[in-house]
């Protein structure tokens, strides 16, 4: 665990079987020194633009004049190849999108999440920039991908100048996790909430990604199960 690939991509939806990324920012960052060696961002051109250009901001005539995807995801991959481990705020969800556009080379990779796998001080708060706000970090945009990354690497060298042991935490944050649910009533679902489980309309059921050897010291206020992911 010598350099993390911070990534974040924006998307034209939430479904990767038929909505395609369109941004894409990338930073390699050296965790034993706390501080980024290299980043890059590129938007993707796409033929149906971008259908939801008034929640991401990113304008269609960037999109319709934007390189195409082999050139950006190659140099993606690239830096994927000079570290040990892909970082992602959500990873859940920027991974099956590269997975979906063919990049195997980068979603094949060990992956841990900003927003699941790291214990933060400070708000309490499952969303990056309140996290951020948290560690006393400013932040002047969100929601676009090199914004984004940027401020994952921000908050890094914060934990860093913190006396934090960056490689311990990645290590610990990439141990083999399982699904877990919680079985709660619905008039107890704020308690599921409060512990940062989601709800999964599908299957109807609070869920969590947890590792097994910590689920007894945590110590939910409702019984949580073990279920396939």
């Amino acid at each position: 665990m010598r350099r993390a690939l911070l990534l974040d991509t924006e998307t034209t939806g939430f479904d990767p079987s038929q909505d395609q990324v369109i941004e894409v920012a990338a930073c390699l960052y050296d965790l034993e020194i706390g501080c980024p060696i290299e980043s890059y961002a590129s938007l993707i051109f796409s033929a149906s633009g971008n259908p939801i250009e008034r929640i991401n901001r990113i304008p269609t005539a960037a999109i319709n004049g934007a390189p195409h995807g082999i050139a950006v995801w190659r140099r993606v991959a690239e830096m994927a190849a000079a570290s040990d481990v892909v970082a992602a705020h959500n990873a859940q969800f920027d991974r099956s999108f590269v997975r979906a556009a063919g990049i195997a080379s980068v979603a094949d990779r060990h992956w841990v999440c900003t927003m699941d796998d790291f214990e933060w001080d400070g708000s309490g708060s499952l969303k990056l920039v309140e996290i951020a706000l948290g560690y006393g970090l400013g932040v002047a945009s969100a929601h676009r991908a090199l914004a984004d990354v940027d401020t994952m690497a921000r908050l890094f060298t914060r934990v860093k100048e913190m006396g934090a042991d960056l490689p311990a935490l990645f290590r610990r944050a990439a141990r083999p996790k399982r699904r877990y649910v919680a079985r709660v009533s619905f008039e107890m679902k704020h308690l599921a909430k409060e512990a940062h489980f989601r709800w999964d309309e599908p299957r109807r059921e609070w869920w969590k990604m947890l590792v097994p050897e910590d689920v007894t010291a945590m110590g939910f206020p409702f019984q949580i199960v073990q279920r396939d992911a």
